[in-house]
């Protein structure tokens, strides 16, 4: 919860740069509505339930803090900010 209003910053950074870009956050069951909460006015962020897997294997980089997140991408080959 602590992360994503500075995830979402980055993202709009971002956006400023490249305009045409879009966003993917995916969620479990616990984080779906504190994403869906925080993005319900942003229409280029989209969230994705139970979908990290198919997120990671198909995003050209991904916005993410250190922990186990960033383990799944590298096994996916995914550049990381």
């Amino acid at each position: 919860r602590l992360n994503l209003p500075r995830l979402i910053d980055v993202a709009r950074l971002i956006r400023r740069e490249l305009p045409e870009t879009r966003f993917v956050i995916p969620t479990t069951p616990f984080t779906d509505p504190i994403a869906k909460q925080f993005t319900r006015d942003i229409d280029w962020i989209e969230t994705r339930l139970d979908a990290f897997d198919d997120v990671a294997r198909t995003s050209d980089l991904a916005i993410t803090v250190s922990g186990t997140a960033t383990l799944h991408l590298a096994k996916h080959g995914t550049p990381m900010l």
